[in-house]
């Protein structure tokens, strides 16, 4: 009964979990190293930091590192799952962080406003 616990090395979870890592850490360093490729929200500065950068791109960046690297080496069941339970609410905090940041916080958590001409400004917002 102990050993129905146990996660099978299968290819799912060593691809779920090598996966996770590289798109965290692409979350996370894209806001910057955006400017380079003028791909950015302001500041329009590679490397800048705010507090919003912080909140919306580098705590869930970390996150979902986090939860990737659980998952890949996780052995049992309910690891695997705290791992991959964490790597999805890192990538739902991506997706709506800065609409509810502001209401769980009472500040104004934002990355920024979009830099660029129009066209570049239509595609990021």
């Amino acid at each position: 009964m102990a050993g129905m616990l146990r996660v099978p090395r299968t290819r799912t979870a060593l691809s779920a979990g090598v996966l996770l890592i590289p798109l965290g850490a692409w979350g996370g360093l894209v806001p910057f190293v955006g400017p380079y490729f003028h791909y950015a929200y302001t500041p329009d500065r590679a490397w800048a930091y705010t507090s919003g950068r912080l909140w919306l791109e580098i705590v869930p960046a970390l996150g979902a590192i986090a939860g990737g690297i659980i998952v890949l080496i996780g052995a049992f069941r309910s690891v695997a799952l705290l791992g991959a339970f964490l790597a999805g609410i890192s990538g739902a905090w991506f997706a709506v962080g800065s609409v509810v940041g502001p209401a769980w916080s009472g500040t104004a958590v934002t990355a920024g406003a979009p830099a660029g001409a129009t066209v570049t400004r239509a595609v990021l917002a």
